[in-house]
């Protein structure tokens, strides 16, 4: 058997164990959720820096929310205008780029960070009638077969095309978390840039397994000519697949338009409105709580989960606790964004449950 044959057969029954063993998905925590930086001129005007701070708190509005349709909403203007507001800090740092002012003098630039205050940003989202993403996303392996002049390449992290930074950029500016391929030889044996052409399903799933990703898009993008690429794309999140076709006036705009396609895709499972007219009451039963501290941890970590209020201990029995909240959205949402957590793993998959799950009751066990 050829050396290429028997790696992948190895990487194959790798992925297969992988897939068997994990409980939960392994979501990461973005951090810069309502924060953005812009380029500004140096020496911009008061006004300038009040337009360019109603333009960030728009993209973390977007960003929050994970639905870019909120930017159309007719009432947001009154909330932008008022951006100021809910800045909690704003800082310039220094930027090697230059750009052309409308004199057409070319000027130095800096960078505009701002940190907007997330209770005023979700509460505004609410009263647009919008949900909430929370900070806690899938990670999205990303595969992109590029075709240029006839010559196909697969992106990767330390590609030297241009495209792999821009891809990063893009999907920050979403707030979702991305992988890109390392692109060295187990990638290679494990991957054939004809395969990922094809968006075959399985051989991309067994590549990806290495990078233990929540989801995997792949996509084909070629040029049609200088203005315009096309391109088609494979989604795969729990168990589902779904092909998306974009088109654009380059590779960057393909991207863009994908990750708001896949962005809308997520945040319609997993924001939350955060209505008060909306809600069930659940218990949360959490066994293996063992001690004091994680005691203190299993609370803390309730009353920090999105969409979840008014926590209440109701019962301490051994290592089982109990805790009633009441949940925004239906009950089903709130399993999927615990599944994002590793810290509670569903109490079915260990041998020592026993009994029906009461209907308003979800059981889990902590895991420190």
């Amino acid at each position: 058997m050829e050396l290429r044959s028997l790696c992948r057969r190895f990487i194959f029954l790798g992925a297969l164990c992988l897939g068997m063993s994990s409980l939960t998905q392994a979501a990461t925590k973005v951090t810069d959720l309502y924060e953005i930086s812009e380029v500004i001129a140096v020496g911009a005007s008061t006004r300038e820096q009040h337009q360019l701070m109603a333009q960030g708190l728009a993209k973390v509005f977007a960003k929050v929310s994970g639905d870019e349709a909120v930017l159309a909403d007719d009432d947001i203007n009154k909330y932008l205008q008022d951006a100021q507001s809910y800045l909690l800090s704003f800082s310039f740092e220094a930027n090697t780029e230059k750009r052309v002012n409308a004199l057409g003098e070319v000027v130095d630039t800096q960078r505009l960070k701002m940190s907007f205050d997330p209770s005023r940003v979700n509460a505004s989202l609410t009263s647009l009638g919008f949900p909430v993403w929370s900070a806690r996303r899938p990670d999205i392996m990303i595969w992109v077969a590029s075709s240029n002049n006839g010559v196909r390449e697969i992106l990767s992290a330390d590609s030297s095309l241009a495209m792999a930074d821009k891809v990063q950029q893009l999907a920050d500016a979403r707030g979702l978390p991305v992988v890109l391929p390392h692109g060295d030889l187990e990638d290679q044996l494990s991957l054939d840039v004809s395969e990922l052409w094809g968006l075959f399903a399985d051989p991309v799933m067994a590549a990806s397994a290495r990078y233990s990703a929540d989801a995997i898009l792949a996509g084909r993008v070629e040029s049609v000519n200088d203005q315009q690429w096309r391109s088609t794309w494979l989604f795969i999140f729990n168990g589902e697949q779904r092909k998306y076709t974009v088109n654009g006036k380059s590779e960057e705009d393909i991207v863009d338009q994908v990750l708001g396609q896949i962005s809308s895709r997520l945040s319609g499972q997993y924001a939350v409105y955060l209505n008060s007219l909306f809600q069930d009451r659940v218990v949360l039963r959490i066994s293996g709580v063992n001690n004091l501290r994680q005691y203190h941890s299993v609370l803390q970590y309730v009353e920090n989960m999105t969409g979840v209020s008014s926590p209440l201990v109701v019962s301490v029995t051994d290592d089982i606790l109990r805790i009633q909240v009441d949940v925004s959205g239906d009950v089903q949402q709130l399993r999927d964004l615990i599944a994002l957590d590793s810290r509670l793993v569903p109490e079915q998959y260990f041998a020592s449950a026993v009994g029906q799950e009461p209907s308003n009751e979800l059981r889990y066990v902590w895991n420190p």
